[in-house]
């Protein structure tokens, strides 16, 4: 056997080891996404740390060993059902700022929800996309489409003032940008460059997976040109000196991101509004703006903003105590008024608890009264209608003469049965006609002999 053909063997060999290896590896994985449920099964809470390492044992696999997996599809369905079974836990706000370099923000000011597990890399991918992440779990190296550019580099004076060394707009744009797909990352324009974020206007010392959000929180991913930082605090990294006075922007920024996350659009077209939004963007980038004017443009913009709110609370207030005012006096209302009732009902409880507030107790009052006499309308018309009592069928009977002279006369009173055919007949036949008006002839003369006999009994 020559020496090249005891390479090959060993190169098929190690070929052959590496792909037992890759299977070995992906097969694993499989196990752990076959014991997952079907994603319309899936319990957040249940599930949360299966679906997590079965995600956390695919992604350590290489892009070769990820290609094995069968059933990769359920698990990516499984991930995205969990992200759907999350609750908001709260807020930040949040940004991504290129100040030091002139570039203003990547990403302006906006109200982030954040979730359980969540920490600041999974906010920060879920705004920019985890395509455009670069970097490991805990460290951010750069971002992706996050440069704009040499020809828009513009380094602030004061950076240049921090130090002998530190980079002006020429040096900056000489230094470049060696990365690909505009990324903006460490040593892009500077060789001391980078990615740092900052929690309530402090730097935590801490990777950017350990943070945990809180509701209310203000998360600003900022670049850095030069000194580690020192051109976002102000502070030499080493003996604390401050040597710049970098403005405090959250109170600022959270006001921008009011505008931006809400109806931004609307807000906009009142001119207070967007006078006082254009100026706290103008000062926003300035690093070392005078805290008094940043703190008034903050001011200005939240009190423009508070005005238009407080406007359109008002309107929506006065919209549904129209309505409610517009229904008919209680004593008046009858069920057809009820859609009314109802949609005025509707109206009320479309509005914010600041726009009720707008409504007095008596308008409320109407409502809830004309609610009850609806209610009460409704229980009397559920009820059956009384059975009415039967009048008693009148007796048939023949009268006789009320003058007393014996004789039926015109007040005699005869029931007739009247046919199909319409004809008035006695419904008798004619033999039984013959014998009830000979009866009738009898009682006739036997009341005129009773009428003599009495007649004389009394004479006598």
């Amino acid at each position: 056997m020559t020496n090249y053909q005891k390479l090959v063997d060993c190169e098929t060999a190690l070929k052959n080891l590496q792909e037992a290896v890759d299977k070995a590896a992906a097969a694993k994985v499989e196990v752990l996404i076959e014991v997952l449920p079907q994603p319309e099964n899936l319990v957040y809470n249940e599930h949360k740390e299966a679906v997590n390492a079965a995600k956390d044992a695919f992604d350590k696999l290489t892009e070769t060993q990820k290609a094995l997996v069968t059933n990769s599809d359920k698990l990516n369905v499984c991930i995205e059902k969990m992200e759907e079974l999350k609750t908001v836990q709260g807020n930040v706000t949040f940004d991504i700022e290129r100040f030091t370099i002139g570039q203003g923000y990547f990403v302006e000011p906006i109200q982030v929800p954040f979730y359980d597990g969540d920490n600041a890399r999974t906010i920060l991918q879920r705004v920019i996309g985890e395509e455009n992440y670069v970097g490991e779990d805990n460290y951010l190296k750069g971002i992706k489409g996050a440069d704009a550019g040499v020809d828009k580099v513009v380094v602030p004076d004061y950076i240049s003032k921090l130090g002998v060394l530190a980079p002006t707009t020429e040096t900056a744009r000489q230094y470049g940008n060696a990365y690909e797909n505009n990324i903006l990352g460490e040593h892009s324009y500077d060789s001391m460059s980078g990615w740092m974020y900052a929690v309530n206007n402090q730097f935590p010392n801490f990777g950017i997976s350990d943070y945990t959000p809180k509701d209310g929180d203000v998360l600003r991913f900022q670049f850095t040109l030069w000194g580690t930082g020192m051109d976002l605090t102000g502070q030499d990294y080493i003996s604390g000196e401050v040597i710049a006075d970098i403005s405090n922007k959250d109170v600022l920024t959270k006001a921008l991101a009011a505008v931006n996350s809400g109806d931004k659009e609307a807000l906009l077209k009142d001119e207070g509004v967007k006078a006082a939004y254009e100026k706290a963007m103008e000062i926003a980038p300035q690093m070392t703006a005078p805290q008094a004017e940043v703190d008034a443009a903050a001011e200005a913009l939240n009190e423009a903003v508070t005005a238009v709110k407080e406007a359109g609370d008002r309107a929506a207030a006065q919209k549904a105590a129209d309505e409610i005012t517009a229904l008919p006096a209680v004593n008046q209302l009858t069920l057809n008024d009820k859609a009314a009732v109802e949609a005025a009902r509707a109206q009320y409880s479309s509005l914010t608890e600041t726009q009720r507030s707008y409504i007095s107790d008596d308008v409320l009052k109407i409502l809830e009264a004309a609610e009850a006499q609806i209610a009460k309308l409704e229980e009397e018309a559920s009820k059956p209608d009384p059975t009415p009592t039967p009048k008693p069928s009148p007796t048939p009977e023949i009268s006789g003469s009320s003058s007393g002279s014996g004789n039926m006369g015109s007040n005699q009173e005869i029931e007739i049965v009247t046919k199909a055919d319409g004809n008035a007949r006695t419904g008798i036949t004619d033999n039984q006609a013959t014998a009830i008006w000979g009866v009738a002839a009898l009682l006739a003369i036997a009341g005129i002999a009773g009428a003599v006999l009495i007649h004389k009994r009394k004479k006598s």
